[in-house]
This record gives C-alpha cells, structure tokens and sequence, in this order.
C-alpha cells in the first residue's frame, strides 16, 4: 500500500482545467466588489506574466490568462471585471456600468449577425445540395431574426412598451428558453 505524497499548499484554490497563472487570478478576482481596481503591475505580479493587452504591439503573454480569468469568474462567480481603456487597469464594474457593457456586446452581435446574413444572402442556391439549402436557410432564418430583434428600432420599442406597462418579466423563464434541452 503506497502513501500519497502530501501536496505542497499553492496558495490558491484549485480550478480544474485551468492553468496556474489563470487560477491565481480567479482566485484574487471572484471576490470583486463594485469599484475594486487592479491595474496592469498588480496583474502581472498576480499571474507572473505580463497580463497587458497591448505589450510592445502584442498582447502580453498572461494577457490569455486574464481573459480567460474574467471569463471564469463572470459565469461561476457573476462579477464583472471591465478593462478600463487607456487607464491600464481593470475595475470591477457596478450594476449602472453594466448596461453600456452588454450594450457593446450587443452591437457587436448585431453587426457578425449582418454580415452572416449578407455572406449567406449571397450563396446561389442552385450550386447547393438539398441538405445544405435546409442548413443555408435555417442559418438565415436565424441570423435575420437575431438582425431583427438587436435591431436599435426594435430595442427601442420594446424599452418604451417596458417603461409604459412595467410588466414583470422572468429572467429566468426568457434563459431556459434558449437552454439545450
């Protein structure tokens, strides 16, 4: 019967399939409170690598380590970390400070949403098989109406219908709908 070897304590809670660096960052920023700074020299010190977006035109080696750090910790922890242009840091992003945050992420689903339907507005279905016009059309059926729901004019409409009215919407309910059954 072998003994196992006792592990040396990391100073970090474990996150399976992560690196280390990543892990050491998750650790300092699951416990994020609206308005907490890091900036890039503290990263750094955090990750042992340069964390910086731009570093000498590149990213910075650690800079995958962050990203994948604030990725982790906004779906497992719901806190928001936002890197702060020009300010070589990043902050922890209050509720009001959301809103313009998934509001860029949205224009920029909008515009890949274009685009997708434009390349496939352009496919002569006559050089297509019967399985890929069914693939073809079922992928512009869907691109047109992500167009047409991200549209400005239909977020708009649907802001004013929800100020007038106030009805209550699930949150809840609206996420298991787009959920893989």
């Amino acid at each position: 019967m072998t003994e196992e070897q006792p592990q040396e304590p990391t100073g970090f809670q474990h996150v399976q399939n992560r690196a280390v660096p990543t892990q050491k960052l998750i650790d300092r920023l699951k416990d994020g409170q609206p308005g907490d700074i890091f900036t890039d020299e503290q990263l750094t010190l955090i990750a042992g690598y340069d964390t910086r977006p731009s570093s000498q035109g590149r990213p910075g080696k650690g800079y995958s380590y962050l990203t994948s750090a604030i990725r982790y910790v906004l779906n497992n922890h719901a806190v928001v970390w936002d890197r702060v242009r020009g300010g070589n840091y990043i902050r922890c992003v209050d509720d009001p400070d959301k809103l313009p945050l998934a509001a860029s992420g949205l224009n920029r689903v909008r515009k890949a949403a274009r685009k997708s339907a434009r390349v496939l507005g352009t496919i002569n279905i006559e050089n297509l098989t019967a399985e890929q016009v069914q693939e073809r059309n079922a992928n512009l059926a869907i691109t047109g109406a992500i167009c047409q729901f991200a549209d400005r004019k239909t977020m708009r409409a649907l802001s004013v219908r929800n100020v007038q009215s106030t009805p209550q919407i699930d949150t809840q309910s609206v996420i298991d709908l787009f959920k893989k059954q």
